[in-house]
Formats: structure tokens, sequence, C-alpha cells
């Protein structure tokens, strides 16, 4: 079989939350597709050298907005839009995400990660830890290493995270039922660890 004699099919897509203000509405994302990650290359290159910067990589800010900006603008639909004609959320094109009102930068962070977790559930690859695999990040990330969660797709982040919060409930019960708890006052921040 070739590519040519498959059934392309429809995007698929997942509904989310989006809370602007006091109202709350629904977006559906969807996976982006190869030639679509060059555009929003180009968009976000395009967009850090109106910015000032000469020769924009991916660790400049200004990059980074251009980036997400772009990705949010061409894979957010309009959730009430048929599913064989999607139509985008952001109906009035790219100055819609960069205006502002009502959207903040979080906003548009948000919108990126939904995009990025939807396509990890989407993806064809498996996305797993060992159990040495995810000892050895749970203790690199304890030791101040960011870079052991950080480097994990968006998917297995939350995979880990999920895994982490199973395990402290878990503990949590097996505690409360000898009669030992954590302290009331107890609290976890970035930056500190409950020992």
């Amino acid at each position: 079989m070739k590519f040519s004699q498959i059934a392309k099919g429809t995007f698929a897509r997942r509904a989310i939350p989006l809370q602007l203000g006091t109202q709350e509405v629904q977006v559906d994302v969807r996976p982006l597709l190869f030639e679509e990650r060059g555009e929003i290359a180009r968009f976000a290159r395009e967009y850090a050298k109106g910015k000032g910067v000469e020769n924009p990589t991916d660790d400049d800010e200004a990059y980074i907005i251009g980036k997400r900006a772009y990705m949010a603008f061409i894979a957010c639909i309009d959730h009430d839009s048929e599913e064989k004609d999607p139509k985008p959320f952001f109906d009035g094109g790219i100055s819609d995400v960069l205006s502002g009102q009502p959207l903040v930068s979080d906003h548009i962070a948000y919108l990126c990660e939904q995009i990025e977790l939807w396509e990890d559930e989407c993806s064809p690859r498996e996305m797993h830890l060992s159990n040495a695999e995810f000892i050895a990040r749970v203790v690199a990330t304890a030791g101040g290493d960011q870079t052991a969660f950080l480097l994990l797709r968006p998917g297995l982040q939350m995979i880990f995270t999920r895994t982490l919060a199973e395990r402290l409930l878990s503990s949590l019960a097996d505690k409360s039922s000898t009669g030992s708890s954590l302290p009331e006052d107890t609290e976890t921040s970035p930056g500190s660890a409950t020992h």
C-alpha cells in the first residue's frame, strides 16, 4: 500500500477548558503537521528579528514567544466547528494571540502544553520509563536537577507527576492507618522538599 492510498481522515481533537477572566470557554487542540513545525520556526524567527534579535536562537525570549503564539494560533480549533470543517479558535488571525487582552502569556503557555500533551497521546511511540529510570529521575529531581524532569516529553512529565502523586497518597494513607500523619503546617514549595 502506498501513502496516497491511505484514507487521511480528520485531525484528532481534544476539548480543553480555557479560563479567560470570569469566563470559561472550551477550545479544541489538535496535533501539528510536520510542515507546520517549519512554519512555526519561520514565524518565530521573523517575530524575534522584528523585536531586535539579530540572529534568533531557541533560547531567545522573543523567539519562544513567537513560537508559542504561532503554535496556539494554528493548533487551537473552535470547539463548536464541525469535525469535517474545523475553524480556527483565533479567527482574527495571529494578532488575536499577540494582542493580549484578555490573554496573558500564561494562557498561551497553557495552550501550547495542552497541544504537546495531546500530540504525545496521539503519537504511535511508546511513552515509558523503566522502574530504574524512573527512580533515577526522582533522585535527580529531588537533588535539584531540573533537567531530569524537563527533558521528558510532556506526556511523560504528566505520567511522572501522577505516579509520584499516587505514591505520596498511598504513603499518606499507610501512615494514617498507623496513626501518624504529616504535621498540619507542613508545606511543600518550589525549591523545598519534605523529608
